[in-house]
């Protein structure tokens, strides 16, 4: 991460900012088994829903 962050490239540099500054986020992420994407499919699905019927009800 050191010489991540020394890296001539900006690319590189920012990647390692948001790996250290999103470290618990990413640590727990990967020590669990759980996640939220069967949460997400539903929400992502009844978004679609929403955006049809809004559609479809304006003249």
């Amino acid at each position: 991460m050191v010489e991540a962050q020394k890296s001539n490239f900006p690319e590189i540099n920012q990647l390692a900012k948001g790996i250290k500054k999103d470290y618990l986020a990413i640590f727990h992420a990967l020590q669990y088994q759980w996640s939220n994407g069967l949460i997400e499919g539903h929400i992502n699905c009844l978004k679609t829903l929403r955006r049809l019927m809004v559609w479809t009800s304006e003249p």
